[in-house]
């Protein structure tokens, strides 16, 4: 009987000790991470444990062996303690408390035990020297230090345990396989100490703990790597997850959240005390959601309530085998407004065709005209009657010309200059009446400002007055036709009326007698105007375009700019809004040294600056470009009202700042007031300004730190990264990540590159 009880131990710790081995060696190949490798050491402790226990009890034949392996068996049975507290530690999230002294703290009691048992033989403080290891294996002949030590090697595993399942109980919202499996890994020691002390042991005096940490280590890596337990606990999050700027949520299939990273964090204004929550009232409250699609490899594009609102690609990818999804967020206005800028301009080159198009036949027109003339002409010439065909040809010469001039300028968008442009416009309607053999009126408010009409804008107008007047002598058989320009509360109005068929506006799209309607439509939306057509069958139609006037748009005529920005498409898109309002700039700079030989040359009266210009910081360039030209105005660009530059730049003698976000509108109106000498502020540059006068304000430091925390912040400001920083502190750069991280959540600042702009205006200086 006891011979089959060796073999069974023998069995149990020998195939303990290999599974043990086996679990190490898979935990190895996750030792980038902390947890990972205390797991990976304590299965190696366990391993060890397993083999002596083995050896002991069954392949040891004589006391000098017997000692040999219990020795062997205690040193790794006390190891084991202190290395699963610190699994627990790091899996909890606390690894930053394991520091140097910590661990040496943790480690002594046992590291002294490890000597002891060593050296038993000339002291018995762990075991009676006296005895045969197998007269004390089930309690008595044991030293004092042993029974010193017991409460720990016992007491930080319970300790562990708790730390474990505390963590597991805490995702109670999404207790499934993998909690249930990992708090079953962590009971398993305890259960079998328990045995050990009581008399439901099947194994009388045999210590089954290290085949039940053995048992653990099967457990625990198939939970956290087999059924990914890793990925709902901060603690396995890759590095990437948090330093992304794309925001990552990790939810389960219920919508619960279960994990978020910064960006997330900072996109939905919310912290890490929503974690456990309904993901869907966080989505709603920033995004346009109708309903959140958490199946796998799903696509949903999300628009924020903001305006103009901010535009969201979200992905949903598996994140783990039973529940998790993770969900990205990536901010993609640039690329939607790109998209929306490529159709509308492929709008308008259809139209410009469609219009091209319209032009030929108008000049063929034109053309067949002049030869019916001149054929009238020669008839009468060959009658002897020189005086009437003389008249003839000039009339035909006449007709011909002011009809050519009218298309031509319809077409360029050069129907006069800005202050002529009600009588080119009447011009123009006096030549197709005649053309066209039409009873057509025009009138016009004496008090229009039609100068304040950016060129882009005339062009539309233009161009819908033709699109109309086409309409009425083509398709709407009248005999009468009212065109009028006037002067409304929000800018001007053009008219045109007619006593012709008219249509259904309700069957616009189907009927033949109204095309156009679109093309205007989208002209007018162009212009930021409202196109109104009212028409009745057998009533006429009436054409109504309402144009807005913006008054400070006649400030921005005349001025010599140029603009410097370091994105082609900016830059595209900038010369563009320009051109609109009839500018071309003086000078497009992509760098630094191109805008300083621009100031020089130009000599601009605006300069648009971006804040990122290659070629130098954004206080040099600014600093630059003020001694260049003292007198222009400074319109710094920014891409977000949050950029924590702001107040640095405050000081070096902007004349303003404008977000390249703002509507077109609004855009231009704080320039124009810039131009004008005011200091438009979006709400939050105000708000930045605002907080740089409080911290000037402030006497005392924002926040205390400690000389470490002080001298890394100088580093950072430096622009020193992290493996520079460490090197020169002669620390690890985890410990310098981790003071970053401390001093970015002290400071509230949103990410590294706010830390070091602040780090150059506040951290002090080396002492050194």
């Amino acid at each position: 009987s006891v011979l089959a009880t060796q073999q069974v131990l023998a069995v149990i710790f020998l195939g303990s000790g290999i599974l043990a081995a086996v679990v190490a060696a898979r935990a190895a190949r996750f030792r980038q991470q902390a947890a990972w490798r205390y797991l990976a050491h304590t299965m190696v402790a366990v391993a060890l444990w397993c083999f002596s226990d083995a050896m002991f009890f069954v392949l040891a034949q004589d006391d000098g062996a017997r000692w040999f392996w219990l020795v062997i068996g205690y040193v790794a049975s006390i190891a084991t303690a202190p290395l699963i507290f610190s699994v627990a530690l790091c899996f909890a999230g606390h690894e930053r408390r394991l520091t140097p002294p910590v661990l040496a703290l943790l480690w002594t009691p046992f590291v002294l035990g490890m000597v002891l048992a060593v050296t038993n033989r000339w002291h018995g403080l762990i075991w009676d020297a006296t005895l045969s290891p197998l007269e004390f294996t089930s309690g008595p002949g044991h030293g004092l230090y042993f029974f010193l030590l017991l409460p720990l090697a016992y007491g930080l595993p319970l300790i562990a345990a708790a730390i474990f399942l505390h963590s597991c109980w805490r995702l109670r919202h999404i207790y499934r396989q993998q909690a249930l499996v990992l708090s079953i890994a962590v009971l398993l020691p305890v259960v079998a100490s328990v045995l050990y002390f009581t008399d439901l042991n099947p194994f009388p005096g045999v210590d089954l703990a290290p085949a039940a940490f053995a048992a653990t280590g099967v457990l625990g890596l198939y939970g956290m790597a087999q059924l990914r337990f890793m990925e709902l606990r901060p603690i396995y999050r890759d590095a990437l997850f948090e330093q992304m700027l794309d925001g990552a949520l990790v939810v389960d299939d219920t919508g619960t959240l279960l994990d978020l990273n910064p960006a997330a964090q900072h996109l939905l204004a919310v912290d890490e005390r929503c974690v456990g929550g309904d993901v869907r009232p966080y989505l709603a409250a920033r995004f346009a959601l109708d309903e959140l699609d958490l199946a796998e490899g799903s696509y949903q594009m999300l628009a924020t309530h903001e305006t103009p609102p901010r535009y969201f690609d979200v992905r949903v990818t598996g994140a783990g085998a039973q529940a998790a999804r993770l969900v990205v967020l990536r901010d993609t206005t640039r690329m939607h407004e790109a998209i929306v800028a490529v159709y509308e301009q492929g709008i308008i080159l259809a139209e410009r065709q469609r219009a091209e198009a319209v032009f030929t036949a108008d000049i063929q027109r034109a053309v067949g005209q002049l030869k019916a003339q001149i054929r009238q002409a020669m008839e009468q010439l060959d009658r002897g009657r020189l005086g009437l065909a003389t008249a003839t040809l000039a009339e035909a010469d006449s007709v011909t010309a002011a009809t050519l001039l009218a298309e031509v300028d319809a077409v360029q968008g050069q129907a006069g200059q800005p202050e002529d442009f009600p009588g080119a416009v009447e011009h123009y309607v006096r030549n197709f009446a005649a053309a066209a053999g039409l009873e057509v009126t025009f009138a016009v408010d004496a008090t229009l400002r039609t100068d304040l009409l950016a060129p882009g804008t005339r062009l539309h107008l233009v161009r819908i007055l033709q699109e109309a007047l086409e309409n009425v002598a083509h398709h709407s058989a009248a005999g009468r036709i009212e065109v009028s320009l006037a002067h409304t509360a929000q800018g001007l109005a053009l008219t045109v009326r007619d006593d012709g068929a008219g249509f259904d506006p309700a069957k616009a799209a189907t009927c033949a007698t109204a095309p156009g309607l679109e093309a205007m439509q989208r002209r007018a939306l162009a212009a930021r105007g409202a196109l109104s057509v009212d028409a009745a069958p057998g009533g006429g139609t009436c054409v109504r375009l309402d144009l807005p006037i913006a008054p400070r748009a006649a400030v921005l005529h005349g001025l010599k700019v140029v603009v410097a920005h370091g994105h082609p498409i900016v830059l595209d898109g900038l010369r563009a809004l320009l051109a609109e309002q009839g500018i071309a700039p003086a000078a497009i700079c992509h760098d630094r040294a191109a805008l300083a030989q621009a100031l020089d040359g130009a000599q601009p009266d605006l300069v648009l600056l971006d804040i990122d210009l290659p070629g130098g910081t954004p206080t040099d360039i600014l600093q630059q470009a003020r001694r260049s030209r003292p007198k222009a105005r400074l319109v710094v660009l920014l891409e977000s009202e949050r950029d924590p530059r702001l107040p640095a730049l405050f000081h070096h003698g902007a004349d303003g700042y404008l977000v390249n976000s703002q509507g077109t509108a609004a855009f231009l109106d704080a320039l124009a007031q810039i131009v004008e000498g005011a200091f438009p502020l979006q709400a939050g540059v105000a708000a930045q300004v605002l907080l740089e006068f409080r911290r000037q304000e402030t006497t005392e430091p924002p926040v205390a730190m400690t000389a470490r925390q002080q001298e890394i912040l100088r580093l950072v400001g430096a622009g020193l990264t992290y493996e520079e920083i460490a090197t020169r502190l002669y620390l690890s750069e985890r410990t310098v990540r981790y003071h970053t991280e401390q001093l970015r959540r002290q400071l509230k600042l949103a990410n590294r590159s706010e830390l070091a702009e602040y780090a150059r205006r506040h951290a002090p200086a080396s002492g050194a």
